[in-house]
């Protein structure tokens, strides 16, 4: 589908005077210019909300009937400069019927939305003035749908996300309708809608990002006088051959939004971007008063910017692109480009470590330390040394006869037994032993006052209490 036409206007009444004469007859020129004056005059001070005189709307609005449709009519051109008068200013319209006549007072009233009344509320007031539109004759809705044409054909620079969608969304559904009063006017805003279509939901997909990179850079070219959409597009296809995922894609295609128009991040966010194109964005955005190399090294912190740059950098150097420059911007442009490719090397690029450097252990040299066959004896790596099997170490020497003895039953790392106190005790010449029964209480010995804990691993006949421990 075709690319939505602009109406931008004219900087000045003296710019947009030559112009007219070559549509108009001079005694209607003049009388705009009358017009005109009378319209700065009511509006001043008053501007967009893009920040642009709002004597700027008035010249489009004058552009779209004039040039685009073709319109002689003085009234009707008349109130084309004069539309917003009685709605957005001090004057009425028994002032314009004192200076410009009835019929073109008439075509602004036509067009004026009336005010909100006690006991009603501006939406039912809109509703019923789109209502009443829809019955309009020919030159009211000629004069309405210029009016709006000059409005949305740049939609995209109203500050406010919200506004963005909710005015898109009406337009569609009630003026895109209307325009099939004129056939200009009917392509004009089947176009702007396609272009705009975005606004419907979220700039989560490349088709999306697409049409909102077309729509920001409408106006804009390149060095070479190309149109600047055809840069960022270029340069998403190229991230596109070199691997690049479907946000690193879209992230090429709006990598300039912020750096050269009036799209904020802020913005991107609030029309739906994901949070990884945004950061991309963000990081390919130079900053003001930033230097080239603090850019390049401040991108390199977001790893999957660094790819979308080296597409955008490709497409800037390829032979389609320098060779409509100068040579002096050439070899201006080559030389900053090449500066940018190896700082993005240096950054990006994990030296790699030197294994002769790292001293590896006996294990490593002796897997990987192959002899070659023809090395010298000195050349060889050391034989591995052989693993000899531990000898076992001597059994410990049974205790002498008469030496003190464990309890039977008891292991190597038990404590000792105490002897029950109550217990009888028989004393040989050289030891003293438990010659009779242990305690086998199952509760704390009265005569010991100690809690007691059965032995483990003792024969059943020989199953005792210790005292614990």
């Amino acid at each position: 589908m075709a690319d939505v036409r602009i109406f931008p206007g004219w900087d000045d009444w003296s710019a947009a005077e030559p112009d007219l004469r070559a549509l108009l007859s001079d005694q209607i020129v003049g009388e705009l210019g009358v017009a005109f004056d009378a319209a700065v005059e009511w509006h001043e001070g008053q501007t967009r909300p893009a920040g642009e005189p709002y004597w700027q709307h008035l010249l489009q609005v004058l552009q779209v009937l004039a040039s685009g449709l073709g319109v002689n009519d003085v009234d009707l051109l008349r109130a084309g400069l004069l539309h917003d008068v009685v709605e957005d200013t001090p004057g009425t319209g028994a002032d314009l019927v004192a200076r410009f006549g009835e019929r073109t007072a008439g075509l602004v009233e036509a067009v004026t939305i009336p005010e909100v009344r006690s006991g009603e509320s501006k939406d039912e007031v809109r509703t019923a003035y789109l209502a009443k539109l829809a019955r309009a004759p020919r030159d009211v809705l000629l004069l309405k749908l210029s009016d709006r044409y000059s409005n949305v054909q740049r939609l995209h620079t109203h500050p406010r996300v919200a506004k963005q969608r909710s005015y898109y969304a009406e337009t569609v559904e009630r003026f895109v309708p209307l325009a099939s009063v004129d056939e200009l006017l009917d392509g004009l805003f089947k176009h702007w809608a396609d272009a705009y279509s975005y606004l419907m939901g979220p700039v989560d997909s490349i088709e999306t990002a697409d049409k909102l990179a077309a729509a920001l850079h409408r106006e804009q070219v390149d060095k070479s006088g190309e149109p600047y959409v055809d840069h960022v597009r270029g340069a998403a296809a190229i991230a596109r051959a070199n691997g690049a995922r479907t946000d690193q894609q879209m992230a090429a295609l709006l990598h300039d939004t912020v750096e050269d128009t009036a799209c904020t991040l802020a913005q991107l966010r609030d029309l739906g971007g994901p949070d990884s194109v945004v950061d991309m964005v963000d990081a390919l955005t130079r900053r003001t008063g930033e230097s080239h190399d603090d850019y390049l090294t401040r991108l390199t912190r977001t790893p999957d910017a660094v790819l979308v740059k080296r597409a955008d950098i490709e497409h800037n150097i390829s032979p389609s692109r320098q060779s409509q420059l100068d040579p002096a911007t050439q070899d201006r442009l080559r030389q900053k480009y090449a500066h940018a490719v190896r700082v993005l090397d240096e950054a990006t690029t994990t030296p790699r470590l030197e294994l002769t450097s790292i001293p590896l252990p006996i294990s490593a040299q002796i897997t990987t330390d192959a002899p070659k066959p023809n090395a010298e004896p000195h050349d060889r790596p050391p034989p591995p040394r052989r693993r000899t099997q531990r000898a076992r170490p001597p059994q410990r020497a049974r205790p002498a006869r008469g030496a003190p003895t464990r309890a039977i039953g008891t292991r190597r790392t038990d404590p000792p037994i105490r002897p029950h106190p109550t217990l009888s005790r028989t004393r040989s010449r050289r030891t003293l032993r438990i010659s009779a029964p242990t305690c086998t209480t199952t509760t704390p010995c009265p005569a010991c006052n100690t809690s007691a804990t059965p032995a483990r691993n003792l024969p059943r006949r020989t199953m005792s209490w210790r005292a614990a421990m």
